[in-house]
């Protein structure tokens, strides 16, 4: 009787292991699928220890390239206030014609799209333009509000084809599409032009997928370049104002592949060269946050970046109607 009791226990002791074995390893299985960064590093996460602290330098002939001047000419001391930067780019004949071509396919004169990595997301960039109590323009620059107005409704969007850790590689993967949006085949990129019929997108990659070779990500912004100018998008490629992979190989090509496909580029890197340190924060890539109030100079990289990407949709918006 008492081994009988005994065959009970180990029984039950054997089906309570055996049930909650089943529940806890499909549980497993599913987090293993949502989030393993590292089992592809040509699309994955790379988390902040992987970066090395890079002091700025200016990356190969960034410096050659002139698309974007300051009023102030040299760095600030720390805690100074920066003047309102004077951003000039060059709207071909290419990029109008790119873009009415996109008007005719039904792309929306009233939309943009922000296409890349954690310096695209909300609620950092651009996102408080679409609430006027929450930014004052410069007084040089109130007409700024005309770009404010046509694209309302843009600026607080959360594209999905923006967020932290995406590289260029990614917005090309359906792996890292947003499964509630985009269909089983659409990557991030595809997917943000199909639901959101933008004119304009904002291109901001490079500070994620330091793994990428120079030629690698040169080929994937081919690939990107190639799929938005087929959909009548202009694309607004911006250079970046860290330099995390350390020899500025990232800014290179983005200048390099503007000046070849005849495409506006809104050269941040020069642009934050005015604040200390680049405006970084952290000796990487993080930009220290303050409200979009411009008319009282402009101290953190946040705002500086808020700013002149403002001024940029706005040179390109008017360049192209």
């Amino acid at each position: 009787i008492t081994e009988m009791k005994i065959s009970k226990q180990i029984l039950s002791f054997t089906l309570i292991v055996i049930t909650s074995s089943l529940l806890f390893v499909p549980m497993m299985l599913a987090q293993a699928r949502d989030y393993d960064p590292m089992d592809d590093p040509a699309y994955g996460f790379i988390p902040p220890s992987y970066f090395t602290q890079i002091a700025a330098a200016t990356p190969p002939s960034a410096a050659a390239t002139k698309v974007a001047a300051l009023q102030t000419a040299s760095p600030l001391a720390t805690g100074a206030a920066l003047n309102v930067p004077q951003v000039n780019l060059t709207v071909s004949a290419r990029a109008r014609e790119i873009y009415q071509t996109g008007l005719k396919l039904g792309n929306n004169a009233k939309a943009f799209s922000k296409v890349g990595d954690c310096m695209s997301t909300t609620p950092f960039f651009l996102v408080s333009f679409d609430n006027s109590k929450q930014y004052r323009l410069p007084q040089n620059l109130v007409s700024l509000q005309e770009t404010v107005d046509n694209f309302s409704g843009s600026f607080s969007r959360s594209s999905v084809a923006a967020k932290d850790g995406f590289s260029a590689a990614s917005l090309l993967n359906p792996r890292w599409a947003d499964p509630n949006a985009c269909g089983r085949t659409e990557g991030p990129l595809d997917c943000e032009l199909r639901i959101n019929k933008p004119s304009l997108v904002i291109v901001s990659l490079g500070t994620n997928g330091i793994w990428l070779t120079g030629e690698s990500f040169e080929d994937y912004m081919r690939e990107l370049l190639n799929m938005m100018i087929k959909r009548g998008v202009l694309p607004i490629l911006s250079t970046k104002g860290d330099n995390v992979e350390g020899d500025g190989r990232f800014n290179a090509i983005l200048i390099k592949l503007a000046k070849e496909y005849d495409l506006p580029l809104w050269d941040y890197w020069t642009i934050a060269q005015a604040l200390p340190k680049s405006g970084i924060t952290d000796g990487q890539y993080q930009m220290e946050w303050a409200p979009p109030i411009f008319d009282d100079g402009l101290k953190t990289g946040w705002q500086l970046r808020n700013l002149s990407a403002l001024q940029a949709l706005d040179v390109v918006w008017r360049g192209v109607k």
